[in-house]
């Protein structure tokens, strides 16, 4: 029986060191459950504060990119505007520069006919072995002193013009440069 009483008290000792372990190892996990959650709170509020802190800046970013859009197409629209007024300033330019080539061509036809040709009939000129020539000149050039043909031989050949500053250049002879 003392031999049973000794077996029943150490048993007793291992249940009573077994709970006493179990205890503490709970305890442990306890706190260390109690460490995670702390830590998981902060995280989520500082994840929390995060995302509230790129939603202000996305916000922020919209706004900007809104305002920059409507900046955008407010200066699409003012280079369209100006493209217009350019077109319409070409065409005009166009219709002069048509008008003053042609206003040079009716000059230099002009210097070409005679002022009173055909109006006076009272005055005739003697019969004459040579034929006369026509009204309007074969070529229109004729009548500032360049010879039919000339011009497009110097379209042929490079020539020297002296530029505004009067330097000598070695370019091709274009018609524009006439007028």
């Amino acid at each position: 029986m003392e031999v049973a009483g000794r077996a029943l008290s150490f048993w007793c000792y291992q249940v009573d060191q077994e709970m006493k372990l179990q205890e503490t190892i709970h305890k442990s996990f306890k706190d260390k459950c109690q460490r995670l959650e702390q830590d998981m709170g902060t995280l989520v509020y500082n994840a929390n504060q995060e995302i509230q802190g790129m939603v202000a800046k996305l916000e922020g970013l919209e706004r900007e990119l809104h305002s920059e859009r409507r900046k955008s197409h407010g200066l699409c629209e003012q280079v369209g505007e100006k493209h217009r007024q350019f077109q319409r300033l070409q065409i005009a330019f166009d219709k002069l520069k048509t008008k003053a080539h042609s206003a040079s061509l009716t000059a230099v036809e002009a210097d070409v006919a005679p002022a009173d040709f055909g109006c006076r009939r009272s005055f005739s000129f003697p019969p004459s072995p040579m034929p006369l020539p026509s009204a309007r000149p074969a070529d229109p050039l004729a009548g500032i002193g360049i010879k039919p043909g000339s011009y497009r031989d110097m379209l042929a050949r490079p020539s020297r013009i002296y530029d505004e500053t009067g330097s000598q250049s070695s370019a091709r002879f274009t018609p524009e440069r006439l007028f």
